[in-house]
């Protein structure tokens, strides 16, 4: 593997950890009282990180275009997400 290669994959793994983080952020803001103080960073947070990882998706590589998605659309839907918190 060449070495710019070797970046590419070592981003695309980081972007599978943005949309996992991503998902679960906005599990834990859902959780939150309205009003409690961390809820909007939180939010804000797994925003920036779901941004960051829907960029990837469907990059021409098997991991954008297969995996990565499946985790896109976890975070997309809220799969698991209910506010609790009201």
């Amino acid at each position: 593997m060449r070495c710019h290669q070797q970046r590419r994959h070592q981003f695309r793994g980081s972007s599978s950890t943005s949309l996992n983080r991503a998902w679960c952020m906005q599990s834990v803001a859902a959780a939150l009282p309205t009003d409690h103080p961390l809820r909007e960073p939180i939010s804000k947070s797994a925003q920036m990180h779901r941004s960051d990882g829907l960029a990837y998706i469907n990059s021409g590589h098997y991991e954008g275009d297969h995996w990565l998605e499946t985790f896109g659309l976890y975070v997309v839907k809220r799969v698991g997400v209910s506010s609790v918190g009201n």
